[in-house]
């Protein structure tokens, strides 16, 4: 009724499981982590990590020593269904039938 499913104002109940698809991971940009779930509206947050790696240090004894690789992780947060009073995020106050970045205020 309120985008709840996050399918798009199309499909407004499902009687089985079914992937959303705005939350694959070639669309978000990363895995997601945790979701809730609620009745009126979602939300998931969905991690995505890259590494690189520091450069070889000179140890006191001369030898090279490798450096373990730093990982940055950044997560973003995207939210659907009822909007009404802004749960989701959105101005205006507009239902999310799909999922969207919640903005970083």
């Amino acid at each position: 009724h309120f985008g709840q499913l996050g399918h798009g104002p199309d499909v407004t109940s499902c009687l089985e499981p079914k992937i959303v698809e705005r939350l694959l991971p070639h669309v978000v940009g990363g895995q997601v982590i945790e979701i809730a779930a609620g009745g009126l509206h979602s939300a998931a947050i969905v991690a995505s990590s890259s590494s690189k790696n520091q450069k070889n240090i000179p140890a006191s004894n001369n030898n090279d020593i490798n450096e373990p690789a730093i990982v940055v992780r950044e997560t973003r947060t995207f939210a659907w269904g009822s909007n009404r009073k802004g749960q989701c995020g959105i101005e205006g106050g507009k239902c999310a039938t799909v999922p969207a970045p919640v903005p970083v205020v």
